[in-house]
C-alpha cells in the first residue's frame, strides 16, 4: 500500500511539473505576441492597433469605442485616408482579430463588449 501511494505521489508530482510547464510555455507564448503586436502596432498594422486599444483598456471595450479609438488611430498615420478607407480598415481589422480568436464580440451585452484572448 505505501508503495501505492509514493508511485501515486510521484505520478501527481510528475503532472504537477508538467502542468506548471504548460503555464510557464503558456505564459511566454503570450508574451511574445504581446511584444509582436506591441511593435506591429507601432508600425500601423490595424489589427495590431485593435489588440493594443483592448489590451490598454483592460482587455475588454466596447465595439463601438474599439472602432472609434482604432478609426482615430488610422487616421493618425495617414491623413489623406478617407473615412470610408479608415471605416473599411477597421472592419477588416476586426473581423481578423475574432476570426483568428484573438478577440471575442459579446453580442447578448448591450455594449457588445469586446474581450482580448491574450
Amino acid at each position: 500500500v505505501v508503495a501505492r501511494v509514493d508511485a501515486a505521489k510521484a505520478v501527481l508530482q510528475k503532472s504537477s511539473e508538467t502542468s506548471s510547464q504548460v503555464d510557464g510555455d503558456r505564459e511566454e507564448l503570450r508574451s511574445a505576441i504581446v511584444t509582436i503586436t506591441d511593435g506591429l502596432a507601432t508600425q500601423g498594422h490595424a489589427p495590431s492597433l485593435g489588440l493594443s486599444i483592448v489590451r490598454a483598456n483592460g482587455g475588454s471595450i466596447p465595439l463601438q469605442m474599439l472602432k472609434d479609438q482604432l478609426g482615430v488611430r488610422l487616421s493618425e498615420g495617414n491623413p489623406e485616408s478617407s473615412s470610408a478607407t479608415t471605416s473599411q480598415k477597421v472592419l477588416e481589422a476586426v473581423y481578423t482579430l475574432v476570426s483568428a480568436s484573438l478577440l471575442s464580440i459579446d453580442r447578448t451585452s448591450v455594449q457588445q463588449l469586446v474581450t482580448a484572448s491574450i
